[in-house]
């Protein structure tokens, strides 16, 4: 019997929640119409600066010593720190002591392609000054061709924005009735 008296008072509650969201409706529909309208003026008037991301890869060289075995020249974990002192991202495949993945973020795309190909310079001389001393040397190299991407890497996703201001606006407004109702019966 209990039970039963239970589940008709969550259901008589879902009546009185559905009667005062239905109550506030023209409150919710501007509340959430404001928030889709500042989604709007957001991606209508949002200056973005485009940035660009360009990539190259590197398979860093060895050496081949009949005393040593075969070593590599840099080990990644050595020549990534260095990378991104000098602004570059840097990263290594998961099981690869020998690939570096470089990358340069700017507004240019000229200057990414440089400053991409002066680094894979500087690494080749790095390398060349380390392997000097040995007969049996693979030397590093460019793995492709660097690629610098067409489109920003920052744009704004309109839709996602306007969608997610209208979602905002009336997830908030129905919060905002229910704390409204929550303050006026704790007054009474």
């Amino acid at each position: 019997m209990k039970d039963n008296h239970i589940i008709q008072e969550e259901e008589i509650d879902l009546k009185k929640v559905f009667s005062l969201l239905w109550a506030k409706k023209i409150f919710i529909v501007v509340v959430t119409l404001l928030f889709t309208f500042g989604g709007v003026a957001y991606v209508s008037f949002k200056k973005v600066i485009p940035l660009y991301e360009g990539k190259v890869l590197v398979e860093i060289g060895e050496i081949q010593s009949e005393v040593f075995g075969t070593q590599v020249l840099d080990y990644p974990e050595n020549l990534i720190p260095v990378l991104m002192q000098q602004g570059f991202k840097a990263t290594s495949p998961v099981r690869s002591n020998k690939i570096v993945v470089i990358s340069k973020i700017d507004k240019d795309k000229k200057n990414i392609q440089l400053k991409l190909e002066n680094i894979i310079q500087y690494i080749l001389e790095r390398h060349q000054e380390k392997a000097k001393f040995y007969k049996n040397v693979l030397k590093t190299q460019q793995i492709g061709e660097i690629k610098v991407l067409n489109t920003p890497i920052n744009e704004v996703d309109k839709k996602s924005v306007i969608i997610f201001s209208f979602i905002g606006g009336v997830v908030l407004a129905i919060l905002f009735v229910f704390l409204n109702q929550f303050i006026q019966k704790i007054k009474e």
